[in-house]
């Protein structure tokens, strides 16, 4: 919390965290759904299957967009450990759906044929939101119900 951004995200969370069901974070670039814990390889919350199984509801309601899949991981088995992010945090105070959506293009983007890396072509932001909306969409609806 050693920025002011971070420490006024704390702050909201902290302070609306009993009604906070779910907490999603963008990044680029990857297609990929992850859950916690960021910061250690092979370590899970205790609702790792609740995680993995929303994870998988988003992912196919993204791929029926413009068949786009996301995998849905671990972010310290998928990519490398890395502590501190948002999205640990906010499963640490109680949220329990936390996901880091890290957006087109990955590995599975069959639309291009060269990587753009975090230069993503004006041309695709649209279908990127498009498509991870109705993936988000599905979890504020599990949580809503």
């Amino acid at each position: 919390m050693s920025e002011i951004e971070g420490r006024n995200l704390r702050n909201v969370l902290l302070a609306r965290r009993a009604n906070i069901k779910g907490y999603v974070t963008l990044h680029s670039y990857g297609e990929n759904l992850l859950y916690p814990w960021g910061y250690n390889v092979r370590t899970y919350p205790s609702d790792v299957t609740d995680l993995i199984n929303m994870g998988r509801a988003m992912s196919q309601a993204i791929q029926r967009v413009h068949g786009t899949r996301y995998a849905v991981a671990n972010a310290a088995d998928l990519l490398y450990p890395a502590a501190g992010a948002s999205d640990d945090y906010a499963k640490s105070i109680g949220i329990k759906y936390v996901y880091t959506v890290e957006l087109r293009p990955g590995e599975n983007d069959r639309e291009n044929d060269e990587k753009y890396g975090f230069e993503l072509p004006a041309a695709y932001i649209q279908r990127t939101g498009d498509e991870v909306f109705q993936g988000v969409l599905v979890l504020a609806r599990r949580v809503a119900g």
